[in-house]
């Protein structure tokens, strides 16, 4: 499945889905935030985020659940000065409703049940949204941005668009479109011969960036770096294609995302290292699961997701020991093979 994803009109891509996971974490280290001075006053923000992405009829929702998508990002920047600005550092892109909307306006009785295991049609038309979670740290820069008027913040330089703020953990709410169809501009790319890169050759591996650096540039598919992503030091990705352009090897992490072959190490046929590193806690820590949907789904320590057992909402638990992903991200043990993810919902009572 081919699927693209539009930031303010412009086209990005997609990466390769690893399991059917609703929410992804970026390590606090990798967060840029510029902090405006007390005195600053802002008269125009705008939250900006990928507006739109195209899927093809018949796939699976879950093929769009990326917990690895580089593509995912938001951002609140000061319109008039974008020196300040502040980035997200956490999505939420199904959860918790498992809804579609049918208006851009997600709050409203619009919507019908889609699970992760649904297929897209075009049952309810050629476009539908989904509400995209956005989570910033809630700092006093975070809560001055949005103590303007609705009619001062814009999103991806649109007045009168739809969004909610939770002021409490720093979340931002939006509509995100899903068109079922073929993106216009890719559609384009592939008529055009003169644009059109040589073609890559098949393969099936893995490829694990180096730690010379804190993060590796990612290229589209005309060699062009997309300066907005990146792949992070010692992480792993799946590759299906390789090709050289300009004189340089590169692999393919994305559907036109591309790495330079000299910035990775490749393994045919490797497999993804998806298990994860647990360590024991000195001393036990208490985490709360929040009461905004029903259940918090558990994983064992291989990632497989456990189909009969779940957390309640409204519910403490005693943890200890912490489990931790090849990207960084963190796992609660809750028993002895059971983990929940720190996500949403997910805080720990201090």
């Amino acid at each position: 499945m081919k699927t693209t994803m539009k930031y303010a009109g412009i086209a990005a891509m997609t990466l390769v889905a690893l399991s059917p996971v609703i929410s992804v974490v970026t390590p606090f280290n990798m967060v840029t935030v510029v902090q405006a001075e007390n005195e600053e006053i802002f008269d125009k923000v705008d939250i900006q985020f990928p507006s739109e992405i195209y899927v093809e009829e018949g796939s699976k929702v879950k093929e769009i659940l990326n917990v690895d998508d580089s593509n995912l990002y938001g951002r609140i920047v000061d319109v008039n000065n974008p020196q300040y600005s502040i980035e997200a550092n956490k999505f939420g892109l199904w959860a918790p409703y498992n809804k579609i909307y049918l208006t851009d306006y997600i709050s409203s009785n619009a919507w019908k049940d889609l699970g992760v295991d649904d297929t897209f049609t075009l049952e309810y038309g050629p476009v539908i949204y989904r509400m995209y979670q956005m989570y910033f740290e809630p700092n006093a820069l975070f809560k001055k941005f949005f103590s303007l008027g609705s009619h001062d913040i814009t999103t991806n330089g649109i007045s009168g668009g739809h969004y909610h703020i939770r002021y409490g953990d720093g979340r931002v709410e939006v509509a995100q479109k899903i068109v079922i169809g073929q993106d216009p501009d890719e559609k384009e790319n592939e008529n055009n011969e003169n644009t059109t890169p040589p073609k890559p050759e098949v393969i099936s591996g893995t490829v694990t960036t180096h730690s010379d650096k804190s993060k590796y540039s990612i290229y589209d598919d005309n060699n062009s770096d997309a300066e907005h992503r990146s792949l992070g030091a010692n992480s792993s990705w799946r590759t299906d294609r390789v090709r050289t352009i300009d004189g340089i090897k590169q692999y393919r992490v994305s559907t036109h995302g591309w790495v330079n072959a000299s910035d990775v190490t490749y393994i045919p046929d490797g497999e993804m290292n998806s298990k994860l590193i647990v360590t024991k806690l000195n001393t036990p820590i208490e985490i709360h699961v929040s009461d905004e949907h029903p259940h918090h789904s558990l994983q064992n320590v291989d990632r497989e997701f456990i189909t009969h057992r779940a957390l309640d909402a409204g519910t403490n638990w005693m943890v200890d020991k912490i489990g931790t992903d090849t990207h960084g991200r963190i796992y609660y043990g809750v028993s002895t093979n059971e983990f929940i993810h720190n996500s949403y919902g997910v805080s720990v009572v201090k």
